[in-house]
């Protein structure tokens, strides 16, 4: 897993390598988003796009990181109520009988 800090169309490039080499990706978002946020969403549009392309998948954490996946590896999306349960859990992640990660 790598972390990088998106500034330029040099770092989405950096980003599509990694992601080809089937690494997660972790991108910092905030210092584009505060100094010109058109370009960030047009930097965050080519990502995107190649994320879908691969058949990846992506996760905006607060506002200012977004995780990436390369093709194939998915992020699971628990509900909130799982999410307190995983707080409050000694060891281990212990879902619902009746959970199912498509919902």
């Amino acid at each position: 897993m790598y972390a990088i800090r998106l500034a330029s169309s040099n770092d989405v490039y950096k980003i599509i390598q990694l992601l080809k080499k089937e690494t997660i990706v972790i991108v910092g978002l905030k210092k584009i988003m505060l100094e010109d946020s058109e370009y960030a969403k047009e930097l965050l549009s080519k990502l995107i796009e190649f994320i879908k392309e691969i058949n990846g998948d992506c996760l905006l954490l607060g506002q200012h990181y977004l995780i990436l996946t390369p093709e194939n590896t998915s992020i699971i999306k628990l509900p909130d109520s799982n999410i307190e349960e995983t707080k409050n859990a000694d060891t281990e992640f212990r879902p619902e009988k009746n959970y199912s990660p498509e919902t």
